[in-house]
Parts: structure tokens; sequence; C-alpha cells
């Protein structure tokens, strides 16, 4: 039993007696398909930490989008720094963005 592990290796599948008390990453990807599909959005960017936390999650999300027939204007990873990535999906004239990430570093790209 966890509290708030959120990492995607651990599923029901690969775990059986593993329970979790918060949902994992890739356990949001319906729900931010559905917001873009209510609204009509069609075209988005993502942006996602390059680690195995997010970046698994990344991966499925990009496999939703896809299915969803939503384009995917650009997608980066970033490691060390965000400023490069942020600024790419700028000059993409991405609108709507799709981010998977941690708290220090929302705080940065938020900010930029």
């Amino acid at each position: 039993l966890t509290y708030a592990d959120t990492h995607p290796m651990y599923t029901m599948e690969n775990y059986p007696n593993f329970f979790r008390v918060v949902p994992s990453e890739t356990a949001f990807n319906p729900a931010r398909v559905a917001l873009l599909q209510h609204f009509n959005w069609t075209r988005v960017g993502t942006l996602y930490q390059n680690s195995p936390r997010y970046a698994l999650p990344h991966s499925k999300l990009l496999t939703d989008l896809e299915t969803a027939k939503i384009e995917i204007a650009s997608q980066h990873g970033f490691v060390d720094e965000s400023k490069s990535a942020v600024h790419k999906l700028k000059e993409k004239d991405v609108r709507i963005i799709l981010g998977n990430f941690d708290q220090s570093w929302a705080e940065q790209i938020f900010c930029e």
C-alpha cells in the first residue's frame, strides 16, 4: 500500500498486490483527452520531464492523442533546462500545452 507513489511501472498486471491511494501519472491521460475533446481543441504540444516517471505516461499520452485524432504540433522532453523546449513550442505557435513534470519544474516552466 502506498500513499503517493505514482510511478507508472507499478501496474496491477505486474504487481497484483500493490495498491495506491493516488492514481498513477498514466491515469490522468483519459481526462486530458476528454478535456481537449470537450473544448474542441484539436492541436496541442507536449512538454515532459525526461525521467521514467513522466516519460512513460507521456508516451502513452501520445498514443491516446493520436487515437483521438488530436494533432501533436510539437513534443519536447527536457532533463536539466526547459527554456529551449518552451521556446520551441512558442515557435510552432502551440497554444495548448500538455505537461508532465514535477512541481519544481512547473514553477520554472510557468514563469517561462
